[in-house]
């Protein structure tokens, strides 16, 4: 189920940076950059959520097949994987609940990068790399995005993004390479 809202947040929340509109039953408030940055920050850590609830099935579940190590989504009934239909759709659970999240989070990432990023009391634009000085972690000196924005921390805040990408882009290798290698101590 979370991955299920997952996707669906992180799809909707795409359209939105893109300046258009999803009917996935929710409804996304911001617009353009500060849906970017609300959107890796919800997204990020609930992908690492799910890599891991989904390496712990793989672990405890999984058997000789990636097929099989992957959580079968939506289904009562366990899927039959000598039969094609049953590997496609475990394909199709794999684009749409490891791979589209980690490219969502990887735009919205990139987005926020592209954000103007301005100082509140003399509405200059400030480069997003730019070393704020640490007394502003306190304050509401800058702001990301459009229509007043969000409250923004030029260079920290980056860092800290770039951290969390390069993180659940490791996270995601690992766990992709663990799906297709396989566990090979199941049996211990």
């Amino acid at each position: 189920m979370l991955s299920k809202y997952l996707v669906i947040y992180a799809l909707a929340t795409w359209a939105v940076t893109q300046g258009s509109q999803l009917d996935l039953g929710i409804t996304i408030k911001q617009t353009g950059y500060v849906a970017a940055l609300f959107g890796f920050l919800i997204c990020t850590p609930l992908y690492g959520i799910c890599l891991w609830l989904a390496g712990q099935y793989a672990h405890a579940y999984g058997s000789t097949t990636w097929h099989s190590r992957l959580p079968q989504v939506g289904l009562e009934d366990e899927l039959d994987f000598t039969k094609p239909v049953g590997r496609m759709y475990q394909r199709l659970v794999f684009f749409f609940f490891v791979l589209i999240p980690l490219l969502a989070i990887t735009h919205f990432y990139l987005k926020v990068l592209t954000a103007q990023i301005y100082e509140r009391a003399s509405s200059a634009h400030v480069d997003i790399w730019s070393l704020a000085p640490i007394s502003s972690l306190v304050t509401d000196a800058y702001r990301l995005g459009e229509n007043g924005g969000v409250t923004f921390f030029p260079f920290y805040q980056p860092l800290i993004m770039t951290l969390m990408v390069l993180a659940i882009w490791l996270y995601a290798i690992l766990f992709i390479w663990k799906l297709f290698r396989g566990y090979h101590n199941n049996a211990q």
